[in-house]
């Protein structure tokens, strides 16, 4: 249907009401294409997908988890995905094996990659195997009026990630997955999150950056007028310790919070068990974090601890938060937590007064501070 409809401002229509099981599917050097799926599209079950492309330990760790794909679109120019309908995953079969395998690699369900001027909109995206929506080496990329769901639980289903691409704009979609709701990571510029709702999941990240000692930046990012609800976090910076690089030009503006864990996180000892089970190193090098700026988010939160600025004493954070106007659930703290955070130049901004941790300890383990957390995890000195 594709190679029949090739020409300019060329339509391919997969009507409503009916189910559509296909083969992974690429479409490759296309320009001026719409394709409008109004029925479901559905991806195979796992037994039926051919095997992932070999390692090529040349790319980035991120790189290498982003090179396979349901629905790809590659080398293309001026194309829209668009329509009422769906695409389904059937991800829950590999969610079971990568809870006990993470390093197996599974596809990502919709993949943009190497193209200009892509518009995907009104789309529901679904139960993906592994991320839902991944932008590439690409610019001019609008993201508009997306529902993309998964079940808590389910595996690395991170909603949208924008990896090495420029101009794209992610604005009011409905996002909910077991995981990051967007991420924004290496390599990016020039990234607008702009309203809609984020249901669950960590909330939009920056990174994680700098994993084995890699450089990698990120730089004008702009995230506003989000509404967060029961996620685990709303904002989040994160970058692993030996990494160089930076984090650069980013804004976090008019944020509504409901039920979410840590509303604000900007973490350069990020070291998650599930990616590096053993000790966490303890590096000099850093990836820097500059020109930061938050103001304006609203709500309530669950964990006794409303904002959270973690940095590393090698690299400062040049982070200015204000107006954060939050209340936390009932008996818990409402702190924000200080370490290295260069001096703001505004007296009433978070952290004015230097470094503040509330009783928390970088220096224990996983397992200490579990420990140490008990059952009161919400209430800090």
């Amino acid at each position: 249907a594709v190679a029949a409809a090739r020409g300019r401002n060329a339509v391919v229509h997969l009507p409503a009401g009916r189910t559509y099981a296909l083969s992974p599917l690429a479409l490759v050097e296309e320009t001026g294409l719409e394709l409008r799926i109004d029925g479901v599209v559905r991806a195979p079950p796992m037994d039926r997908w051919p095997a992932p492309p070999h390692e090529d330990a040349s790319l980035s760790p991120e790189r290498r988890r982003m090179r396979y794909a349901f629905l790809e679109i590659r080398y293309c120019r001026d194309v829209s995905l668009t329509g009422g309908g769906g695409v389904e995953g059937a991800g829950r079969a590999w969610w079971r094996v990568r809870k006990r395998k993470p390093e197996r690699r599974a596809p990502v369900l919709v993949l943009i990659r190497e193209s200009t001027g892509v518009a995907v909109r009104h789309l529901a995206l679904g139960d993906s195997p592994f991320y839902h929506l991944v932008v590439v080496d690409s610019n001019r990329v609008s993201l508009e009026s997306l529902r993309i769901a998964s079940p808590h639980g389910s595996v690395n289903t991170d909603g949208v990630d924008i990896l090495a691409s420029t101009d794209v704009v992610v604005r009011d979609c409905w996002v909910s997955t077991g995981d990051d709701n967007v991420a924004v990571k290496e390599g990016s510029r020039r990234v607008a999150v702009v309203g809609g709702v984020f249901h669950k999941g960590h909330g939009l990240s920056i990174g994680s950056l700098g994993e084995g000692g890699t450089t990698a930046s990120v730089e004008d990012v702009s995230l506003r007028d989000v509404r967060f609800v029961r996620t685990s976090n709303a904002a989040r910076l994160k970058t692993w310790q030996g990494g160089r690089g930076r984090i650069r030009n980013v804004t976090f503006r008019d944020l509504d919070v409901r039920g979410v864990g840590q509303p604000l996180v900007v973490d350069q000892f990020y070291c998650p068990a599930s990616q590096h089970p053993g000790a966490c190193a303890n590096e000099t090098d850093a990836v820097a974090v500059e020109r930061v700026a938050v103001s304006g988010i609203t709500g309530w939160h669950t964990s006794g601890v409303a904002a959270m600025l973690h940095c590393a004493p090698s690299s400062p954070c040049d982070v200015e938060v204000t107006g954060l106007r939050l209340s936390s659930a009932p008996g818990c703290s409402n702190v924000v937590r200080c370490l290295n955070v260069a001096r703001p130049a505004d007296p009433s901004a978070a952290c004015a007064r230097g470094d503040e941790m509330h009783g928390y300890r970088l220096d224990l383990s996983r397992r200490q501070r579990r420990e140490m957390a008990g059952n009161v995890s919400c209430v800090h000195p």
